[in-house]
Parts: structure tokens; C-alpha cells; sequence
């Protein structure tokens, strides 16, 4: 240890006598060492204190330097912005140029739009020609001029070219500028546009201002003129959208400019971390000199010859360092705010499990079950976790009669149970549901036509007969050769049916029953039955049934009855999923190309992709290259619709239930079950789910405020209740005060769109429905039997007319569903987000999308009168002119005109039945709305006040809650 001692002594304490003790050889060893020693004793001792008394100074001083050090470090360490200001400086730059890129970006998606458009086609120019032509100086009316009839005639061509002008206008520009510059600007805000430009801003005097006075009326002036008159009306269009773009710039650029601020508060932090490192730096540098002073006086110590040289070196060394410390010393303890960049969230929300869902509610339902002041919020959670476990899928299964349906239906039931219909005109529709409490396995529930129902499906084969009664119409057949009726024969089918069941049925018209599964064939096969059932329903225990699905089993896409269509849209746009099975052989006949047009006309409105498609009996393929031929022919056919990348899938339900009955399994129908089912547990349900867990944050959120609230005090408590007060007022006045009316205004912007596209369809598609029905096939005879043939088939293109225009109404009814729930939903959130700037901490429950009922169609009626058939058929002589003559084509012309005529008049009559319903519909909801949102409201705000009441609630269980919701919401 380095010691070196002058002596070892045996020494106690205890016992002073003891022969061995030395302590008085120590005592008198001690004595003599410090008579020898004193002086130099004395020194050493006072060099001794003298430098513990500096090295006390330094460390005191040290402590200081270490003080300052810390505080330095500190206030760096909250500037966490590590970004160089070169860095910053860059993404200044960057912000800037997003906002120069988002203007140009307008900028040339407006020109761009206002280029492309086409205002002056030759009609259009054709009436320029004719209202120059009006304005010229030696224009007259007749042989004389007369200034009377010189005014008229230039204000009918005035106004016949502004007319024709407007409609061009508002397809070439109004709703497709309105469409995509509303729609770029939706990218970034909230906004909607209900103001026709046109009709505000153009005004005909604009027609006579661009005409140049003196100037001669020829091909080159025509021109001229027409591109004057475009780009004026440009013009105004330009100007109106770069106003709107300035209106909304601040919005628009409201984040940019907060990024800008932060960027520039940035850069400022950084320059003020730059300062704080330098001076800390500059810190660092004063102690390495203090600490080097200190030690040379240390180490001078023992040198100094006496005691005023030291104490000179001292106060030098105090004067120069440490009074000029405490001058420099400044305070650093003020508080420093810096923001920091959210971190982006990924906005694509992983699949959430349906097992965890159920557990998670279940366990939240459970914890607040201790908290009664909570049971709304736990009753609420509990209904959505019922409504999700017990939620039933509805599975709508199409196609053409014989495709193959019944036999998909049982391979996928896994059992020989649904029997073949032999006529699409009698047959039912047929599901298979879960059985339940008042229905067991493998019953059957038979639902029988009404009456007027019956009577609708024989008026509508019979057109020109009525009956008051079926007992009337089955005495009026009893008197019939059904086989020589002029009608089709799958309706002669359904007459024959009806006259030879009628009185073994009558009984049962208009009743529901049970009956046993044995019987159930004889009901879907005997068209003396069958052709009265509405609907039959069997219940039944399987493999599909467990999963809460309900398969309908839809009468064929060819099926003639009315009734069926209705239902086919119904069931296209309520149901979960559609299967539709087209056949090996026979992929895509009319009835395929019927529903898919229906299909293809709504599937943008889904919600998700709901569509299945099987090519059935792919066992009929000789080789794989067979399938994958078809596969692409149906592949290509669907994409003619507009169905894009369709879940399609080539199989054999055949095979699929002979191998299930076997207990094996088919591949390719293995892979379609695969697919389906995990559409139905993971897509179908992810809305319910995500509602459950939106309400578990609620409660999260609302327990954890409560928690937090149990630590204050009774005056603090009072606060926090006025508080929660004046919060409750000031939300059901935001509820009260909101309106959103340019959603409703874009709704109806969407349907005055879609009317106007309706027409122009309906004008493109005439030609080939005309050639469908109208052609040598049809019309084979000449003379008075020929023109039968003609009458037959245009009473048939009428049928089919007004069948396309219903369908074509039916599918603006659906899309206007889709976008009523999404301005509503918009709705919901925009008032949601202003609900929480009031209190973070709140929030409404998920928005569910709502159905509505069907507007009333039955006005839509497309029919010929007596003297139009006799017009359309005079041009029939025989075949040969006909069909070679262009007389047909002179019909098509004739017709055509007709036609346009009765889609406008029935369009104008949908628009004015439309407008009422949706606007009634819209107010009703949205006051609806307005109450169960000021209900939550309430609830929300009573659940406070109520936990700031309670003085004993166990706090420990209210952080069991909190710590365990928060688990589940993180």
C-alpha cells in the first residue's frame, strides 16, 4: 500500500497493565516526535488545510461550471431538430414549390379541359351560319323585308342557337369542368359547387357581340366566328374556376403554410442550438483554464516561503476566473417549445380479426360492467358485438336458366337437396337459411303468390285482355286453345301451368306453410305448383348455413316475370355477394348479357367488390387449353361490361359434390371456397368490426379522462363541471347550426347528370337493340303474315325499350344510394372533427351506411298508339325491299324520333319524382341524425358529470380498465 511505518505498537485499552501493553512506549514515542517536529508539523498542517480549502473552492466552482454545463446540455437537448439548416432551407423550398405545382397542376387541368372541348360541331355551326345569315344587311323574310317578321326571325335563331349552345356547353364543359375541377379541389378540402356557370354568366347578347360588323357571310367568317363565340364562353368558364381556386387558396394551402411557419420556427431553433453548442464550447474552454490555474497553485503550494506570497497568487487567480464566472453566468431556465413533425400513420388498416373482435368486446363489455355510470357506452358496444355475431350474410345466386345454379348450389351446400326448375318461367325463388328456433333442419317454408300477383304475371303475357279476378282469367283460358295464343312459348308454358293448377292451388293463394323435404321437389318441378310459388325457403344444417349465410337461389336472368327483375336489382343491391354461373358450353346467351348489362350499370356503387364469377361444367373441356380459352373468351366479355379483373373461377360443381359426398375435395372448386369464405370472414365483416373498436376508444378515452379526474379537488371538480357544461351547450349548438347543403346540392348535381347520360345511352344503344329485334330471323314471311311477324317484334323491342329505360332508372337509383350515404358520411366526419376541436376527447359512433327504399317507378311506360304502328308498318312491302331497300333503315329513323321522344318525356317525369324523394329522404336523415348525435352528446357529458360525483370509485379498478382498453385500442 505504499506506507511506511516509524513504528508497530501492541496497544489495549482495556487493560493498562498488562506486561505486554504498550501504549505508554506510544504516549511517550508521541510526545518526543512532536517537540522534534513542531515547526515543520505546523507547516504541513497548514499547507494541508490551505489546499483542502481549494480543492473545496474547486470543487464548489466545478459544481457551478457542471451547473451551467447541465443547463447548456439541456436547453440542447430539447431543441431535438438535428436537421442542418441547409436541410430546412431545402424543404422550404420544396413547400413553396408544391404550392407553385398544385396552382399550375389546376391551372393545366383547366386549360387542358377547356381546350379539349369541342363547343361547335357542324350542327351547331350550321345554326351560327343561320343566325349570321339573320344579321346580314340584306337579309329578308320572304319576298319583301319587313321588320317585324326580320326581329322574329333573328331572335327564333338567336335563341334556337343559344339553346342548342347551352346543352353543348354544359356536356362539353359545365359538368366536365365542374366534375374534375370539384374533384381536384376535393383532394384537399371539403367543397361542392351548385352554380350552373352558363346560366348565371352567359347571357345570348354574348352570340351578337362576337359578330363583326360589315363582315361577309362565308365559310372562312363562319369559322371565325365560331371561335370567337368559344373562346369567350371560355372565357368567362377560365376566369369563373381560377375565382374559385382563389377563394379557396387559403384552405387549400392552410397546411403548407403551417408546414412553412414550423419550417421557419425550424430553422430559428437550429440557429439558437448553433449558439448554445458555441457556448457551451466557450464554457468548456473557462473550466480547462480554471482547472489548470487551480492546479499549478496546488502544486506551487509547498513552494511558497511565506504566507502573504500565496495569498497574493490566490486573490489573482479569484479575480481573474471566478468573478468573471459569476458575470457571465445567465439564466437558461425558461421554458422551450419546440414541434415536432407527426409521424404519418399508414393509412391502410390492417384486416382485423374476427376471433379477437369477439374476445376484445367481450372483455370490454365485461370491465364495464363495474362502472354503471357507464352502461350506455357498454350496452352500445354490447349491441354491435350481438348484431356482429349474429350478423347474417345474404348471397344472391344468378344466372341464366340451365346454366348449372341448382347443381353450383348443392355442391356448395355439400348435398343433392335443390332440384332443377324445368321452365324459367315458373320457377321460384328458392334459399337455403340457417335453421332457428321456429324452423328446423331440413323443414321447408312455402310462401304462395298473392292474387294481384298472379294477375300481374298474367297481364303481362296477355297485354291486351284484363281480369278482374284469377277465376275470371281461368274461365277465360278454359274457353282458350292455349297452344294457339300468339304468344311465346315459355309464356304458354306458365298459362298452361296456371290452368291445370288453379284449382287444386286456389285454396292456398296468399298463404305460407310448412312442409317436409320430401315434397319439396314436386313443388319446384311441377309447374302445376310451381308456377304459383313466390318464394320457398329451406332450412338447412351445413357447412355454408354455419357461417349465418342465407343463399338465394335466384329464378334465371331469362325469366320473363316482372317481378323477377325487381327482385335481380333488389338482390344485386342489397345482397352481401353475387355468385353468377355461366356455362361451359354455352358462356354468355342473352339472359348472361341481360343481367350483366344490369350488373355493370351499379358496380361502381358497391362498397367493395362483392362479385363472384363461375364458368360451370368446365368437366365438358377436353384439355386444359380448352379451359383457359374459355376462361379468357368470359374474361374479355366481362371486361365489354366494365368488369374489371373479376374473381373468376372455372369449375365443376358435378365433380365438387361427388368428391364431397365422398369426403374429398375438388381443387378448382376447393379454390373458389377458399377465396369466398375468406371474403365473407375477413372483407364483409371489417365496417362491423372496426365500429366495435371505434366504441372501445370511446371508452377508452372516457375512462381514462375519469381517472384523471379523481385526483382533484372539490374546487377543481366544480370547474371541471362547468366546463363539461358549457362544452355540452356549445356542441348541440355546433349539431343545431349545421348544415353541409352543398352535399345535398352535389347529390343532386350527380342525378341531373346521370338523367341527361340516360338519353344519350338510351340514342346510342337504339341501333343495336332495333337490329335485335328487327331483322330477317323475325320478319320471314311476306304480305299480311310478315307484317304479324313485324307487329310481334316491335311490340317485343318496346317491351325490351321500356325494360332498358326502367333498368337504366333503376341503376341511377342505386348509384344515388351510394352517393347519399357518402355525403352523409362526409357529413358525419366533418361533423365529428369540429365536435372534437371543442372536446379531443369526444367522439360520435361510426357512421352506418343506411338503405332506401325504392322511388316509385311505375310511370315509366314506353308504347306505340295505332297510328304510329301503322306508320312503322307501311314501310314493310316484303322482305327483299325491306331488309335490302333500306327500308328498314327508314323505319329506324322513324321509330328512333319516336322513341326520343317518350325517354325524354319519361326522364323529365323520373326527375321530377326523383327530386322530391331524395330531398325528403335527405332532410328526414339528417335530422335524424342531428338528434342521436345531440343524444350522445348528452349521454357523453352525463357519464362525466356523474363519474366526478362518484367519490367511491376505486381508483385501483378504474387503472385496471384504462391500462387494459388501452392494450386493446393501441
Amino acid at each position: 500500500m505504499g506506507l511506511t511505518p516509524e513504528g508497530i505498537y501492541f496497544t489495549s485499552a482495556k487493560n493498562i497493565e498488562d506486561p505486554n501493553n504498550q501504549w505508554h512506549l506510544l504516549r511517550q514515542q508521541l510526545i518526543h516526535q512532536m517537540h522534534q517536529d513542531k515547526q515543520k508539523l505546523i507547516e504541513s498542517t497548514i499547507n494541508q488545510m490551505i489546499s483542502h480549502l481549494v480543492q473545496e473552492f474547486q470543487a464548489d466552482v466545478g459544481d457551478e461550471f457542471d451547473s451551467k454545463s447541465q443547463d447548456l446540455e439541456q436547453a440542447i437537448d430539447q431543441i431535438e431538430i438535428e436537421t442542418p439548416p441547409e436541410q430546412l432551407q431545402e424543404q422550404r423550398d420544396e413547400l413553396y414549390h408544391r404550392k407553385a405545382h398544385i396552382e399550375k397542376e389546376y391551372s393545366d387541368l383547366l386549360q387542358q379541359t377547356l381546350k379539349n372541348a369541342q363547343l361547335m360541331p357542324y350542327n351547331l355551326r350550321e345554326q351560327a351560319r343561320e343566325l349570321l345569315e339573320a344579321y346580314q344587311p340584306d337579309f329578308k323574310v320572304g319576298l319583301f323585308k319587313n321588320r317585324k317578321k326580320i326581329d322574329k326571325a333573328r331572335a327564333d335563331r338567336l335563341q334556337s342557337f343559344f339553346g342548342s349552345l347551352q346543352e353543348q356547353v354544359e356536356v362539353q364543359l359545365e359538368w366536365k369542368l365542374r366534375d374534375k375541377m370539384v374533384t381536384f379541389l376535393q383532394s384537399y378540402i371539403d367543397v361542392g359547387v351548385d352554380h350552373n356557370v352558363f346560366t348565371q354568366s352567359v347571357e345570348s347578347s354574348l352570340c351578337i357581340d362576337q359578330m363583326n360588323e360589315g363582315a361577309t357571310l362565308n365559310g372562312q367568317y363562319l369559322l371565325v366566328y365560331c371561335e370567337q363565340v368559344s373562346h369567350q364562353i371560355k372565357k368567362i368558364y377560365k376566369q369563373y374556376y381560377m375565382d374559385l381556386m382563389n377563394q379557396y387558396k387559403p384552405t387549400i394551402f392552410a397546411e403548407i403554410d403551417q408546414q412553412l411557419t414550423s419550417i421557419d420556427q425550424e430553422i430559428q431553433e437550429v440557429k439558437k442550438k448553433t449558439s448554445l453548442k458555441d457556448e457551451k464550447q466557450q464554457l468548456e474552454e473557462q473550466w480547462e483554464q480554471f482547472d489548470e490555474v487551480v492546479l499549478n497553485i496546488l502544486e506551487d503550494n509547498g513552494e511558497v516561503e511565506d504566507d502573504s506570497e500565496f495569498l497574493e497568487k490566490w486573490h489573482h487567480f479569484y479575480d481573474k476566473h471566478y468573478v468573471h464566472f459569476e458575470d457571465w453566468k445567465t439564466d437558461l431556465q425558461e421554458e422551450i417549445n419546440v414541434e415536432s413533425n407527426a409521424t404519418e400513420e399508414n393509412s391502410e388498416q390492417a384486416h382485423l380479426s374476427m376471433d379477437q373482435t369477439r374476445k376484445d368486446a367481450k372483455t370490454t363489455i365485461d370491465l364495464l360492467y363495474n362502472l354503471p355510470s357507464l352502461r350506455q357506452m357498454r350496452d352500445d358496444i354490447k349491441l354491435k358485438r350481438n348484431r356482429f355475431i349474429q350478423k347474417k350474410h345474404t348471397i344472391a345466386l344468378f344466372g341464366a336458366f340451365s346454366a348449372g345454379k341448382s347443381s353450383f348450389a348443392n355442391a356448395l351446400i355439400g348435398s343433392d337437396v335443390l332440384p332443377v326448375s324445368p321452365n324459367p318461367t315458373t320457377a321460384a325463388i328458392n334459399k337455403i337459411s340457417p335453421p332457428n328456433h321456429d324452423f328446423d333442419h331440413e323443414e321447408v317454408l312455402v310462401t304462395i303468390k298473392q292474387e294481384g300477383e298472379l294477375l300481374g304475371d298474367i297481364h303481362s303475357i296477355l297485354e291486351d285482355t284484363t281480369f278482374s279476378s284469377l277465376s275470371s282469367a281461368y274461365h277465360w283460358l278454359d274457353k282458350k286453345d292455349v297452344d294457339q295464343l300468339p304468344v311465346h312459348d315459355t309464356h304458354r308454358s306458365f298459362l298452361q301451368a296456371f290452368y291445370q293448377g288453379f284449382t287444386h292451388m286456389h285454396g292456398r293463394i296468399g298463404t305460407s306453410y310448412s312442409i317436409a323435404i320430401e315434397s319439396f321437389a314436386s313443388y319446384v318441378q311441377d309447374e302445376a305448383i310451381a308456377c304459383f310459388v313466390k318464394e320457398m325457403e329451406l332450412f338447412y344444417d351445413c357447412p355454408l348455413t354455419q357461417q349465418n349465410i342465407t343463399l338465394v337461389d335466384t329464378p334465371g336472368a331469362d325469366s320473363v316475370n316482372a317481378r323477377h327483375t325487381d327482385l335481380a336489382f333488389s338482390y344485386i343491391k342489397d345482397a352481401d355477394a353475387i355468385l353468377f354461373v355461366t356455362y361451359y358450353n354455352h358462356p354468355f346467351a342473352k339472359a348472361d348479357e341481360i343481367f350483366l348489362r344490369r350488373l355493370g350499370k351499379v358496380k361502381d356503387a358497391f362498397q367493395m367488390d362483392k362479385m363472384f364469377f363461375m364458368i360451370n361444367a368446365i368437366d365438358l373441356a377436353h384439355s386444359e387449353q380448352d379451359v383457359e380459352l374459355v376462361t379468357s373468351y368470359v374474361n374479355e366479355q366481362l371486361m365489354s361490361f366494365d368488369i374489371q379483373d373479376p374473381r373468376l373461377f372455372p369449375l365443376s360443381s358435378k365433380q365438387a359434390l361427388d368428391q364431397k359426398s365422398r369426403g374429398e375435395q375438388d381443387e378448382r372448386f376447393t379454390e373458389f371456397e377458399t377465396v369466398f369464405y375468406q371474403f365473407i370472414s375477413q372483407e364483409l365483416t371489417q365496417i362491423s368490426m372496426r365500429a366495435i373498436y371505434t366504441d372501445i376508444e370511446r371508452a377508452y378515452r372516457f375512462v381514462n379522462r375519469w381517472l384523471h379526474t379523481l385526483t382533484l379537488d372539490a374546487e377543481d371538480k366544480e370547474q371541471f363541471l362547468k366546463r363539461y357544461l358549457k362544452h355540452q351547450n356549445h356542441m348541440v349548438e355546433k349539431i343545431d347550426s349545421f348544415d353541409q347543403q352543398h352535399l345535398y346540392a352535389e347529390l343532386r348535381q350527380k342525378q341531373e347528370k346521370q338523367m341527361f347520360f340516360v338519353k344519350q345511352r338510351l340514342g346510342i344503344q337504339f341501333l343495336d337493340v332495333f337490329r335485335s329485334h328487327i331483322h330477317p330471323g323475325a320478319i320471314q314471311s311476306n304480305g299480311k303474315k310478315g307484317k304479324e311477324e313485324l307487329r310481334l317484334a316491335l311490340d317485343q323491342l318496346i317491351q325490351d325499350e321500356e325494360q332498358i329505360l326502367i333498368d337504366e332508372l333503376k341503376a341511377i337509383i342505386v348509384r344515388l344510394e351510394t352517393s347519399y350515404n357518402q355525403a352523409f358520411a362526409t357529413f358525419h366526419q366533418t361533423l365529428n372533427d369540429q365536435l372534437q376541436q371543442i372536446d379531443q376527447d369526444f367522439s360520435l359512433s361510426d357512421w352506418e351506411p343506411v338503405s332506401l327504399s325504392m322511388p316509385d317507378l311505375s310511370f315509366v311506360e314506353i308504347s306505340l298508339d295505332d297510328q304510329t304502328i301503322r306508320k312503322l308498318l307501311s314501310y314493310y312491302k316484303h322482305t327483299k325491299s325491306f331488309f335490302a331497300d333500306q327500308e328498314r333503315m327508314q323505319m329506324y329513323e322513324f321509330l328512333q324520333e319516336v322513341m326520343s321522344k317518350q325517354w325524354e318525356t319519361v326522364i323529365d317525369q323520373a326527375a321530377s319524382a326523383f327530386e322530391p324523394f331524395y330531398q325528403s329522404a335527405w332532410r328526414k336523415k339528417k335530422q335524424e341524425l342531428q338528434e342521436q348525435y345531440k343524444m350522445q352528446v348528452e349521454e357523453y357529458y352525463q357519464q362525466l358529470q356523474s363519474s366526478l360525483q362518484n367519490s367511491d370509485t376505486d381508483q385501483a379498478y378504474l387503472q385496471e380498465v384504462v391500462e387494459t382498453l388501452e392494450a386493446i385500442v393501441r
